[in-house]
Order: structure tokens, then sequence, then C-alpha cells
């Protein structure tokens, strides 16, 4: 009995591990698109987008990410929004989401209000990749263990310049 419960916790963490991971290759793999959109525009990025969802793992979160940013980059292709693309491609995601947030709060048409919350919640989408756009690339980095030299071995200028320690 006591050994089936120890496995549970394991289970648990091993599978929150796994979706963890699952949630870092997918804002990897939109963050490529991010960095599309702004140097070559919507049509590539929709490219880079359907590559991407084929590279992308089976996650419902990720998932709700690219269907977001596909119904983005619909509105913008159809120019539902000229001045928040502009915004974007001069200055980047930030200043255009607030313009974005503007249209989600002033418009009157109930058709359109889908893709401008559609719009407003990819662009803060970005500014969380961008923000964790670290800690991502910190999970991909290989650990290296200090290595250990004996104060016998070095001299003391290599310990007096900082060199070994």
């Amino acid at each position: 009995m006591e050994e089936q419960t120890k496995l549970k916790p394991d289970k648990a963490q091993k599978r929150l591990a796994q979706e963890a991971e699952k949630m870092r290759k997918g804002r990897i793999l939109l963050r490529k698109v991010d960095s599309t959109l702004k140097s070559k525009g919507i049509q590539a990025a929709l490219k880079m987008l359907m590559k991407a969802r084929l590279q992308m793992p089976n996650n419902s979160i990720v998932c709700g990410w690219f269907e977001g940013y596909r119904g983005m980059l619909d509105a913008w292709q159809y120019r539902m929004m000229p001045d928040v693309v502009a915004e974007f491609q001069k200055f980047g995601f930030r200043r255009a989401r607030t313009i974005a947030s503007g249209y989600v709060v002033k418009t009157a048409n109930r058709n359109k209000i889908h893709f401008y919350n559609s719009c407003q919640r990819t662009l803060d989408e970005m500014a969380e990749r961008s923000r964790l756009a670290i800690s991502d690339q910190e999970g991909e980095m290989p650990q290296t263990l200090p290595t250990e030299v004996p104060l016998s071995e070095t001299s003391q200028e290599e310990i007096e310049q900082g060199e070994k320690i």
C-alpha cells in the first residue's frame, strides 16, 4: 500500500513536467513566428505558423495559443486593424497591444469583437513569451558543474587575478 502512494506523486510530477516541457516548446515555436511576423510580415508569419503547427506538441493550451495567433493574423490580413499592424511593424507588440485594447473597449460591432479580443489576447501572450524567453533558454542550456582545484595547484597570482577560486 505504501509503495502505491509513493508512485502516484512521482507519476503526477512526471506528467506535470511533461506538460511544462510541451508548453515551453510551444512558446519557443511561437517566438520564432513572432520574429518572422516582425521582420518579414503577415504572409511569412502565416507560413511559419503552419510549419510550427506541424512541430507543435499535442497540448490543449498550446493549441489554443496557435488558434488565437491564427485568428489575429487573419484579422490583420483582412485589414481589420491597420493601425495596430502599423504600430506593430514600427514599434513592436507592446505599443500595438495598447491600441488593440482601445479597439476592444470602443467597438460597437458584435461580429468584430471576437477578432479584437483575439488580437489583444495574442499580443498579451507575446508579452508573456518575451518575459519567459530567458527561462525557456536556460532550460535548454546544459548544466556545467564547477570544477574544484586544490589551492596547492594554483599560484598566488591566479588567485589574486580571480582566474581560479
